[in-house]
């Protein structure tokens, strides 16, 4: 059912002077949205309340946890993140010290 968090907020005017906020919450587990939490977020929306972006191919977009593969030389749950040295190559998972060490001279 509906648990993480997706805000509505509705102004209502009383009068010229007064303003009240009044928060309408509808609930819905991460990585859906709608009236009644039964529709995935759409591509590249994923999360909580579908607010976090893919920067990952759509059919490696998972709509509750993000890109599950990023492209060569990104890592991350949005693939935005560059590779920290010493990593590189498909989802950070090649390392330049143990490819020097595999070397045939």
């Amino acid at each position: 059912m509906c648990k993480a968090s997706f805000r509505n907020l509705m102004l209502l005017l009383l009068s010229s002077t007064e303003i009240v906020f009044l928060t309408n919450t509808t609930d819905c587990s991460v990585g859906y949205f709608g009236p009644k939490c039964e529709l995935p977020c759409r591509f590249p929306s994923f999360g909580e309340g579908c607010q976090l972006a893919c920067f990952c191919a759509k059919q490696h977009c998972d709509h509750i946890h993000g890109c599950k593969e990023c492209p060569p030389g990104f890592q991350g749950k949005t693939c935005q993140q560059n590779c920290s040295y010493p990593y590189f190559g498909l989802n950070a998972s090649q390392n330049i010290n143990a490819e020097k060490n595999n070397v045939i001279l």
